[in-house]
């Protein structure tokens, strides 16, 4: 897998981590009291190898945000090359979970809903730090197609 990030222009975290294996470096101990909220607010995706035999370059791409059970969409990125950009920002309550998931998908007339590229984002950084910037490496098919800058807020759960 480290083959993938060598012509990538960041270095792989563990934030970044997209496997679906059991992390040992997750600490159990943040995610007992990690009820509450984190905004997700995506920034920009850049594609590096995209683009297959058929398609042209004008994509409009948007962003779909699980964790858990909970989803949350960001507006459509109208006619964007390789290169959207969002502004939007996708609250999501989070109950004790380790990773979201990030799909950015393709909304067109010929391919609607079309998964591009996808990613799973450890949640134990913004947890414990509260708000997190990380670039996010987006894979199809076990190949990184490109980088999504992402930001991330967390906010706990106040008792009275």
């Amino acid at each position: 897998m480290q083959d993938h990030y060598q012509n990538s222009s960041f270095e792989p975290s563990r934030l970044d981590i997209s496997s679906s294996a059991p992390h040992d470096f997750v600490s159990k101990r943040s995610f007992l009291s990690s009820h509450g909220t984190i905004i997700f607010r995506p920034k920009q995706a850049t594609f590096s190898s995209y683009k297959t035999k058929g398609e042209s370059d004008l994509m409009d791409p948007y962003c779909k945000f699980k964790v858990g059970h909970r989803s949350g969409l960001s507006a459509i990125a109208k006619s964007a090359q390789n290169t959207p950009a969002w502004i939007d920002d996708i609250p999501l309550k989070v109950k004790r979970e380790q990773y979201a998931k990030v799909t950015i998908k393709r909304r067109d007339k010929i391919f609607k809903g079309h998964r591009m590229a996808e990613a799973r984002v450890y949640l134990d950084s913004v947890v414990s730090e509260g708000r997190v910037t990380t670039v996010v490496p987006l894979m199809k098919k076990d190949i990184v197609v490109g980088e999504l800058l992402l930001e991330m807020e967390y906010t706990p759960n106040i008792k009275a």
